[in-house]
């Protein structure tokens, strides 16, 4: 469980709550309200240490007029989302999973773990590699096998939601719907039949609580889940377990 830490500003404007550590910056789970004027920021940390208040303006113009630019906007100003260069985020190439764990990670606010990965095929000096020790530790994600991770394989819609699904033990939402109309809103996908079986429980979870709403009238559970759509389900995550706004 997060801890929660309520900071009163004043007319400066905040985007997030952020964490100091080791000569770092990391964005930490923030919901800002605004009173007469005021800002304030409740900090929902997983962490400890120095917290400070940012305010931090993001575009990629490679998102303009995208259905997704809000939350590439958003959840680029609060450090959690970055492109492949300074201005490009490209929201509709697939994910891989060393990228996925990462933005999760970031998302949540974890200082990634330092040290060795038990994996093979992850190299001590990868981008990615401090976040897969992190993600792994937290049980959110397990390599293929004890030596392979494959971290530069795309991940499918489904492995995502399984993902997102163990997540939501970090940050609970209280679904809206009973089972039978999870059943029911699963059903009327047309290819909800092609959701593996060790996927369905955690596709239900992602369905119940609004984290997924599908591609129109398909799920779409075995495609490459797109970056957009991935910045957009964990934004959905943070956002409807009440950890930002």
């Amino acid at each position: 469980k997060p801890l929660s830490i309520q900071l009163t500003g004043d007319k400066n404007k905040i985007t997030t709550g952020v964490l100091y550590d080791g000569g770092k910056i990391y964005h930490q789970p923030t919901y800002v309200t605004v009173k007469d004027g005021i800002y304030s920021a409740t900090i929902h940390s997983f962490e400890t240490g120095i917290f400070g208040l940012i305010w931090n303006e993001k575009t990629f113009e490679d998102t303009k007029g995208h259905w997704g630019q809000q939350t590439a906007e958003n959840q680029g100003g609060r450090l959690v989302a970055k492109g492949s260069s300074v201005t490009m985020f490209k929201p509709d190439e697939a994910i891989s999973r060393g990228e996925f764990v990462t933005l999760l990670v970031r998302a949540f606010g974890f200082v990634p773990k330092q040290g060795e990965v038990s994996f093979e095929d992850v190299a001590s000096d990868a981008y990615y590699a401090e976040s897969v020790k992190t993600a792994v530790s937290l049980g959110l994600i397990k390599g293929y096998s004890a030596e392979r991770f494959m971290p530069n394989k795309t991940i499918t819609r489904e492995e995502a939601m399984v993902i997102l699904g163990r997540a939501l033990t970090l940050a609970p939402i209280q679904s809206a719907l009973s089972e039978a109309g999870i059943t029911q809103l699963l059903g009327g996908f047309k290819d909800s039949n092609q959701v593996s079986t060790w996927a369905t429980q955690e596709v239900r979870k992602n369905l119940g609580s609004g984290i997924v709403i599908g591609r129109q009238e398909v799920l779409s559970p075995k495609a490459d889940i797109l970056r957009m759509e991935a910045l957009t389900m964990i934004e959905r995550l943070l956002r409807k377990s009440g950890l930002i706004n």
